[in-house]
């Protein structure tokens, strides 16, 4: 019989090194089973929270636009929230609002405005204070559509930064946006911004007073 150097035949030293080849082999079989198992815990985790994000998004979405009123082409409709009457009536169309949050409406200024026959004759450009009033009477509609506002009226308390960029003429279909940025009691700031395909004609801050 052959014996290696430690005193162990050669039969016996490949029985050793076959178990421990098996025993290695067992070792990366159960190592790779644990990682599937985890890697499969961590897939489902991950499915999970995505679809718990979804419900989230699919949720809100549908409490935002319960609340979002669209497109009041009709001015009776426009004259149910807000007070103003011809000819101080200087919004046409309202395309949404949030009560108490914002408002997008238009106006869609045409040669016959009143205002035109004297500002100025033969050059008619839409005054800035008008302007100023399309933005306040947008913004009227996002505070008056409150249910404790309804039937109030919306006064002018200050304007602030308000800036003009470009002239408004006949032909423009002035962009009224108003989001309402602060709000305490009756007393509120709205942030309006007129435009007239796509480009800013007016920008500032309007505060307004809800009055009975």
């Amino acid at each position: 019989m052959v014996y290696s150097p430690g005193g162990r035949g050669r039969g016996d030293l490949l029985r050793l090194c076959a178990g421990y080849r098996e025993g290695r082999i067992f070792g990366k079989r159960k190592s790779l089973q644990r990682n599937l198992v985890i890697d499969l815990i961590i897939c489902i985790i991950i499915v999970m929270f995505i679809s718990l994000v979804g419900f989230y998004i699919f949720v809100n979405k549908e409490t935002l636009n319960s609340l979002i009123q669209v497109n009041f082409e009709n001015k009776e409709q426009i004259k149910e929230i807000i007070p103003q009457r011809e000819p101080f009536l200087m919004i046409d169309e309202v395309e949404e609002y949030i009560p108490g949050e914002s408002a997008v409406a238009y106006k869609y200024v045409n040669e016959e405005e009143w205002y035109f026959k004297g500002h100025f004759p033969g050059n008619p450009i839409m005054p800035g204070v008008l302007i100023t009033e399309s933005l306040a009477q947008a913004g009227a509609i996002a505070i008056l559509s409150m249910e404790e506002n309804k039937g109030k009226n919306a006064l002018f308390g200050g304007i602030d930064k308000m800036k003009f960029k470009k002239m408004v003429v006949p032909g423009d279909k002035l962009k009224l946006e108003v989001k309402i940025i602060k709000r305490k009691g009756p007393i509120g700031i709205g942030e309006a911004i007129a435009t007239v395909d796509g480009k800013i004609v007016a920008k500032g801050e309007l505060t307004f007073a809800v009055v009975d």
